[in-house]
Order: C-alpha cells, then structure tokens, then sequence
C-alpha cells in the first residue's frame, strides 16, 4: 500500500472513456504453518476471475492514485486438504493500483477485502480437525504483487506473487486462520488502450489539526485461539480520542484508546477476583497511530497500538501460559486494526464537523481478538 503515489494528477483533458477489464489467474500455494496442532494438507489451488473498469479521471481520486482499476474478484480454492479443509468461494470489492507502466511492460499491486465462504469448517461432531476455519463466513484479505507483458493490442500476460488471509474475526473458536502465500500466472483483457494525463500536482501537508472522537463495539467469543468451543459470544466495548492531519490522500493520526471486555468481567465475576475493582480489571487502554486511504467517501484504516495496561492477559487470562505472563511478549503489549470506514461528506473537501461510520477487524498482533463497528467524529 505504501507505494501508492502521493503525487496527483489535474483534471485537465480527463476526457477518457471509461472501459472494462477481464482478468483471469490460477494460482497455487502453501498455507503457512503457524500453529503446531494444524491438520495435515498439501498445496493449494485458486481460480480467480476479476471484473474490473478503469478509472478515468472523472472522480478527483482517480488521479490522486495514478488511476486505479477497481472493481469485484471472484475466487474458488481449494486449501490442500478435501475432506477436512474442504473448498472456499469469494466475492469481494479488489483494486489493482499501477507503481509503473510503460507500452509493454508494468507492474501492479492488488489489494481486497471482503468475504467468504468455507463448505466444511470446523464441527465438534462431524469435522474436528478442522482447527483453521471455525465457521461458514470469514474475511479474506489479499495482497499481490504482480508484473505484466503487453502481449497483443487487447491482451496481457502476467505473473507474481501474493498472500491471502482467512480469519472469522474470534466471533467462533477454533480460529487460526488461514495465511497462504502463493504463486499466480494471469491472463488480462482489455478491449481498448486508454491514455492517460501527464500534468501532475503536488501536495502539501494541510496546516490544520482535528480533533477526533469514535466510539464503538465488538463481539468476541471468550476463548484461546482454538478452545474451548462453543462458548459464548461477549461485547467489546470502544472508545478512542486522536489528532489528525491529512495530506491529499492520505490522514495520520495518533491518540488513546480503551476497550472494556464484558467476557473479561463475566468471568472476574464468576472466580470472585478483585473485589471492587472488576470493572477497570476488565479495561484495556492503548496508544496508538493510524494511516488512513482516502477515496471520495470511502477511508481504507490501519492502525498499531501499544497497550500500557493489560491486567486481564497479563495477570489472570486462563488462555495464556504462565510463561508469557511473566514476560513481556509482543503479544502482549502490540495490538493492530485494519478496515473500512465511510463519511457522510468527501473528507477531502470537509475535514472538520464529518461524521464516519466503519468496519474493523482489531487484533492482538496477529491473533484476531473481535470484530468491529463503530461511529467517529472530527472536529
């Protein structure tokens, strides 16, 4: 994502007409061997089938991003093991952003988020072994890096790498997800060559701050990554307050942020631990700085945190071994969210007084602790 350009280009003579694009890749690969209990699989398979349109200008961040192709990936796979692992099938919003390209050559990344579904998850009685996918619908989240050869007038051909990652989001245990790193061969076809503006703008850093305030909630299931199942689901509750400053298309922030696990009082409650102080027990609070995408409306979020008060993991957790408690993993101290939000005015036009509602996924490094949705605010 960082080699986005910063650069933009004016909207003089975008007069282009908007044409649509077929890309078509098989791929294979391995998932990564992150959790000594997985089941046994071999390589994976995918098919992929991108739909796409080319963006020409018409909209301001058109240009701010060297101008896209945006539009659905339809994707079959197969994760190296049938009878346990089973099959996964994909629709998801995918963007293929240009870092070079030249008559015959270039070179892209890919980038999508969205959902799947998984024919054979995890079941206590029929599928046990299936500890990677603990549910029916899970987010993927791809990354590629891909290198194309103008091969005819109309088609390309093209080949890279890229990883994939499958996660419920904690909503149902067991969930170590799936990372699997592969490697693609495609086929791309565009009915015809759009040429594109040279001018380019440069832009500053504005000379303004904001103030920002969000507040939402989560849901996870009370559990280590792989049991007990079939627990409960508990709410999460958010609340962050953070600076910003934007820059064309991007926002940095930084700010504090607590969270308050009602499964983590349920069970202070439950083994009669801190008498009087079950609530704040069960609080976490957090620095942290972010990294905002802006399209239009849209924001695309990440952000790292650094937790400064714990409690729960580091003195009572029963989902965490003694060992770890007694020192300070990164786990324990590093947490990160990543997704979508959406403003009721463009924030390029309407910094201050804009209201945003989003879609997260939050983590503790790269385990998933819960899912969530929240409102924000700046002011």
């Amino acid at each position: 994502m960082f080699l986005c350009a910063c650069n933009a280009y004016t909207q003089d003579s975008l007069s282009q007409k908007q044409t649509y694009l077929l890309r078509f890749h098989l791929s294979q690969g391995k998932i990564i061997n992150n959790f000594k209990e997985l089941p046994p699989y071999s390589n994976s398979h995918y098919f992929e089938c991108d739909l796409l349109r080319n963006t020409n200008g018409s909209k301001e961040w058109h240009a701010q991003y060297s101008f896209p192709d945006i539009g659905v990936s339809f994707l079959y796979g197969n994760l190296g093991n049938d009878s346990i692992l089973g099959s996964m099938y994909s629709a998801y919003p995918t963007w293929y952003f240009h870092i070079f390209r030249t008559r015959k050559l270039g070179a892209l990344i890919k980038t999508g988020v969205g959902f799947a579904y998984f024919n054979s998850p995890f079941n206590i009685h029929s599928n046990p072994q299936n500890i990677i996918i603990g549910s029916h619908i899970t987010n993927i989240t791809t990354f590629s890096f891909l290198l194309r050869y103008q091969l005819t007038q109309s088609i390309q051909l093209s080949s890279g790498v890229s990883f994939v990652h499958f996660s419920n989001g904690h909503l149902r245990i067991p969930n170590v997800g799936a990372n699997d790193l592969r490697y693609s061969l495609g086929v791309h076809y565009a009915p015809m060559r759009v040429n594109l503006p040279k001018t380019k703008k440069i832009y500053d850093w504005d000379t303004t701050y904001n103030f920002n305030v969000r507040i939402g909630m989560g849901l996870h299931e009370m559990a280590g990554t792989i049991r007990p199942v079939g627990g409960k689901l508990f709410p999460v509750y958010c609340a962050a307050a953070y600076v910003s400053k934007q820059k064309g298309i991007h926002d940095m922030y930084v700010g504090l942020y607590t969270k308050y696990y009602e499964g983590f009082y349920n069970y202070i409650r439950m083994e009669d631990l801190y008498p009087g102080s079950e609530h704040i027990k069960s609080m976490v609070l957090s620095s942290f700085i972010g990294h905002e995408f802006l399209l239009g409306r849209w924001g695309f979020v990440q952000e790292i945190a650094q937790k400064f008060y714990n409690p729960f993991f580091n003195e009572i957790s029963p989902y965490v071994p003694i060992e770890k408690k007694q020192k300070m993993t990164a786990k324990n101290i590093l947490s990160a969210r990543i997704g979508f939000c959406y403003y009721v005015l463009k924030p390029a036009m309407q910094q201050k007084n804009n209201l945003a509602v989003g879609l997260f996924i939050k983590t503790n490094l790269a385990q998933s602790d819960y899912v969530e949705c929240n409102v924000s605010y700046s002011f």
